[in-house]
């Protein structure tokens, strides 16, 4: 029986198809297929077209009534409305007299000291905080019950603004979550979509917890979306209850409504357990380490989402490519994406990272050679040449040879975020850059992942 893997990021799509058999060795063997697809062009039907037109060919020497067990996915995707404002539509209903700790227990940017110190925005509209009559202590013990009362003049209030997502935020329900379950039965029963989880008696941090809650409920909305865009590209191929998503600590859900935020973090959980890893993705550097955070420190503050420790690298492949203050090329501080796209596939205004890796890593070139444009391509290069002249620095130098001294630059960013004497290389840049990054620094052993550049959609298959 064969497992589908999708590794579903903000731009692309990762496919990968493997078998239940097992070699001699007690390996998995080799992906039976594999493909990728650029979200902003193609849409995830035709990268399971794809799929089904190789089995109904009889690709790999695999019958093409092979059946399907199951299609796991890694979502990423979620990332991709993290610059839109979100919980707009989203209330809270908080233990009375705590309304304002989510406003008051918002970070401080920058976290060192300034003049003009500024609060992180929280998630959801504090106008929609409401509170209700009930206590109970640190111990777990009941001091106030649930006022039956509260609960139905904020139902009404909530019908009559027309909002649908509730999020139940008591205080010390990690403890016990007697009036939480209340609460939040009360809410369904009137039709409202609930936000609650389970916690455990180690989780301390009260709103920590409840962001959670509170990103579950903004990020719901898109994830449907995309569970249905995966339901009609796979009709034919699975059954929908077969399609599972994968979390943080490795577990699968088929609607992971209360996990949403978790599932962030699915394509870490299958990455071996004793190896740092730099993961040099398609859409994203980072560095994995084996030790499991409690926490997550997002743009908005802490969230309760359990999950490897994972630090983005300064450098990253969409990072845009521009003239600093002191007149020298250098990359740029924030980080663009893959939409509208590298200057080299004609869609970006502005030279970035990958166009570079594109020039000096002539396999990754072939990989994307339908989306390569010629037209584009050289007006990356003549823009590349215009910043170079009005630099202040490397006039003169050759174009490959400057291409190469700023790849050169990023091998060595890459070199000292490496904290360790071994690394674990996986992602999709990992084969191509691995003889550069030797050579740039011998002393580290740099070790490549089987598979390495399908790794995720891979893994998620297996898992």
């Amino acid at each position: 029986r064969m497992q589908v893997g999708l590794s579903l990021g903000p731009s692309f799509a990762e496919l990968c198809v493997t078998s239940s058999k097992e070699t001699t060795a007690g390996s998995k063997k080799s992906p039976l297929f594999q493909s990728r697809a650029y979200l902003p062009k193609e849409n995830l039907s035709a990268c399971f077209q794809k799929l089904k037109d190789h089995f109904s060919a009889g690709g790999s020497g695999e019958s093409k009534a092979e059946p399907i067990e199951k299609i796991t996915v890694s979502c990423r995707y979620l990332e991709k409305i993290f610059e839109t404002k979100l919980g707009g539509s989203v209330a809270q209903v908080l233990t009375s007299g705590f309304e304002t700790w989510p406003v008051l227990r918002q970070p401080v940017n920058p976290d060192h000291f300034v003049t003009h110190p500024l609060r992180a925005e929280p998630l959801a509209s504090q106008e929609h905080i409401f509170g209700i009559t009930e206590r109970i202590n640190a111990k777990g013990e009941v001091l106030k019950a649930v006022d039956p009362q509260s609960l139905e003049f904020i139902a009404s209030k909530l019908k009559l603004m027309e909002i649908k997502k509730v999020c139940v935020n008591l205080l010390f329900a990690g403890q016990n979550p007697e009036h939480q379950e209340q609460v939040k039965n009360y809410f369904v029963e009137q039709g409202f979509e609930v936000f609650c989880s389970p916690r455990g008696g180690a989780s301390r941090d009260e709103v920590s917890s409840w962001r959670n809650h509170i990103l579950n409920a903004c990020l719901s909305g898109t994830f449907l979306e995309i569970l249905s865009d995966i339901q009609k590209a796979t009709v034919g191929l699975v059954e929908p209850d077969k399609i599972y998503f994968i979390d943080s600590k490795g577990e699968s859900h088929q609607r992971p409504l209360n996990h949403l935020s978790s599932l962030l973090f699915g394509w870490t959980s299958k990455l071996p357990a004793d190896s740092l890893i730099l993961n040099l993705g398609l859409e994203s550097w980072s560095l994995i380490e084996s030790n499991t955070c409690q926490k997550w420190q997002s743009p908005w503050g802490s969230v309760d989402v359990p999950h490897r420790k994972t630090t983005s690298l300064r450098v990253q492949p969409t990072q845009e490519i521009e003239t600093d203050l002191w007149g020298e090329l250098a990359m740029s501080a924030r980080s663009a994406s893959y939409e509208p796209g590298p200057m080299s596939w004609g869609r970006a205004r502005k030279p970035l990272l990958v166009d570079i890796l594109f020039s000096q890593l002539p396999s990754v070139a072939e990989e994307f050679q339908t989306l390569m444009a010629p037209a584009g391509v050289q007006r990356y290069k003549d823009t590349l040449r215009i910043l170079q002249r009005n630099s202040a620095a490397q006039q003169s130098m050759d174009l490959m040879l400057f291409e190469k001294s700023l790849f050169e630059r990023v091998l060595i960013e890459i070199e000292m975020a490496i904290p360790s004497k071994s690394v674990l290389l996986t992602g999709f840049f990992a084969e191509p850059m691995l003889p550069h990054l030797k050579k740039q620094a011998p002393h580290i052993d740099w070790k490549l992942a089987p598979q390495s550049q399908s790794w995720e959609a891979q893994s998620v298959a297996q898992a």
